[in-house]
């Protein structure tokens, strides 16, 4: 899965550079939507390549294009949300 993003990098003082970045984000689509009302900006991967293309001038274009919409979604432990808890049971789907 590759997100769409943004980096900059500002010349703090001589030799050293301020690096900050950002993911993207657009309205939900489809399944999304009844999760929440954003959605990180997904490409495909025809978008991955024009999204690092420096000749690409119009990132919008890209979007409409490449960006994925189809996700399946399905309900995990909520102690995916809890500090310190690891392994893949945190993933199993929960049966409701």
């Amino acid at each position: 899965m590759a997100l769409a993003g943004i980096w900059s990098a500002r010349a703090e003082e001589p030799g050293v550079n301020a690096l900050s970045c950002a993911i993207l984000t657009r309205a939900s689509q489809g399944e999304a939507a009844r999760v929440h009302d954003r959605m990180p900006l997904v490409l495909d991967e025809a978008g991955i390549a024009a999204w690092n293309d420096p000749e690409v001038t119009d990132p919008a274009a890209v979007i409409a294009r490449h960006a994925r919409e189809d996700f399946a979604f399905v309900a995990v432990s909520t102690r995916v949300n809890q500090r310190g808890a690891e392994g893949e049971q945190l993933i199993e789907p929960l049966i409701l």
